[in-house]
């Protein structure tokens, strides 16, 4: 076992006193100035249709557990295309200290445990990640040889572990951010390798109700981690950094788990690095939304991002604890691709419209999903990860 396992009626009272208020569409609007950006709900945003807000999956977890109803395939697709963003527990906890994020967490579990989900669209995730033990399955063997070149492949013999992360591993598009990464903490003079076979860390499963695969996965994480005597890990991933914290830190309270960001911030305040500003335009920090809302992480990413810009950065209408996803969360985006384009495309028109020129975020996930819409949603945006352009400059390179 990993943290506490919970069940669904362990938050029966969340579930059955909603008011259907409907604060979980928005953000907060006081902070927003502009109406066009006041929704923040992804799948009930794009479905419009009380079952795909959180207080539709309030109500379903309610009428389940009190056997008024059985899952219909409407349930089931309100639930599973819902994006674990965060945004509805954001805004219902400070109002009534409700729970809806955790309430639909232990709904997918239910879904798993009584049969009815996930949906047959998650059977390849399940089958990657229960056989190569990797979302993507072997395709991340293909991406390693960045880490034997830079000689940090699976020495285990740090006191630090760069743990690298599926997104990363496993997409080509990706892999001269991780290796940019990678350079830069070596030239730092971090000691660091990276995980001999590395597994996925299980955010996958976790997020799709998956309980017992993840535990066994997480398990051997857990083992391997106590096996090389490392005292921090560090990733670039927020899903991993976050399941790390929440769901590994109660049995490996002697590692030290962070961001990447957090740990670059550091070497940049503490003056180990200095970062040369580059001439990047008008430049607008996306917040992932497991390092912001889940992890309230939204200072450090910031000062690693305005120590590469000669400009100030442009703020998003929705930033910050208003952060809207970029479409790829809650692995909504492995069985509803076209759900994950809409949002990317309503992500990047905000940017278009706040005059940014650049969209730089510091999450693989959200640098995938926007990247490749970008240049498709009729806007010029370019869309960019942290830690290449933290290697240009470091560099002294212009070209950006």
């Amino acid at each position: 076992m990993t943290s506490d396992r919970e069940v669904l009626e362990q938050y029966f009272h969340d579930y059955s006193v909603c008011g259907k208020c409907k604060i979980c569409q928005a953000c907060h609007v006081q902070e927003v100035d502009d109406e066009r950006f006041w929704r923040n709900c992804p799948s009930g945003t794009r479905f419009r249709y009380e079952a795909y807000y959180a207080a539709g999956k309030l109500e379903l977890a309610n009428a389940l557990v009190r056997l008024e109803m059985q899952p219909t395939d409407v349930a089931v697709h309100a639930l599973y295309t819902c994006m674990l963003c965060g945004s509805c527990e954001e805004q219902c906890y400070g109002v009534k200290q409700l729970f809806p994020l955790k309430v639909i967490e232990l709904l997918r579990e239910r879904a798993v445990r009584d049969g009815w989900g996930p949906p047959a669209g998650f059977d390849s995730l399940k089958e990657n990640m229960a056989g190569a033990g990797r979302l993507l399955g072997d395709r991340s063997k293909e991406n390693w040889k960045w880490a034997e070149e830079l000689g940090v492949a699976g020495a285990l013999a740090a006191d630090n572990i760069l743990f690298v992360g599926c997104s990363y591993a496993a997409r080509p598009e990706l892999e001269d951010d991780i290796r940019s990464l990678a350079t830069v903490l070596k030239e730092a003079g971090v000691e660091f390798s990276t995980m001999e076979e590395e597994p996925c860390c299980g955010a996958p499963l976790q997020e799709t109700g998956e309980r017992d695969l993840f535990e066994r996965m997480a398990l051997e994480n857990v083992a391997r981690i106590k096996a090389s005597g490392a005292t921090r890990v560090i990733t670039a991933c927020p899903h991993c950094v976050y399941i790390f914290k929440e769901e590994y830190g109660d049995i490996l309270d002697e590692v030290e788990f962070v961001h990447a960001s957090e740990f670059v911030a550091r070497l940049i305040a503490d003056g180990t690095i200095t970062p040369k500003k580059l001439p990047l335009g008008k430049v607008a920090y996306h917040d992932p939304c497991m390092l912001g809302r889940r992890l309230e992480i939204y200072d450090e990413p910031r000062s690693v991002v305005q120590a590469l810009s000669e400009e100030e950065l442009v703020e998003l209408p929705r930033n910050r604890n208003n952060s809207l996803c970029c479409g790829g969360g809650g692995m909504a985006w492995w069985a509803y691709p076209e759900l994950a384009s809409w949002v990317a495309c309503e992500r990047l028109f905000e940017a278009d419209w706040a005059g940014a020129e650049r969209v730089v975020t510091a999450c693989p996930q959200c640098q995938w999903v926007l990247g490749k819409e970008a240049g498709s949603c009729s806007n010029a945006v370019k869309v960019q990860g942290t830690w290449s352009l933290l290697a240009r400059s470091l560099a002294g390179g212009e070209e950006v």
